[in-house]
């Protein structure tokens, strides 16, 4: 069981049923001590997660 299960999303009345996201995950300052970089690095790894994880569209 899931959280949505238990406290479905709505929209338009209907239940939402496939839901995900991505992420990119650094750490201060062991990855950079600088916030423009680490801004930037976090987006890369979301959008590396994003290009491993990708699903089709049923």
């Amino acid at each position: 069981m899931s959280v949505f299960d238990e406290a479905p999303l709505m929209y338009c009345g209907k239940k939402i049923t496939n839901i995900s996201f991505s992420y990119g995950i650094t750490e201060f300052p062991s990855d950079t001590e600088d916030f423009e970089e680490l801004i930037k690095l976090s987006d890369v790894r979301m959008y590396k997660n994003k290009e491993e994880t990708k699903k089709p569209i049923p």
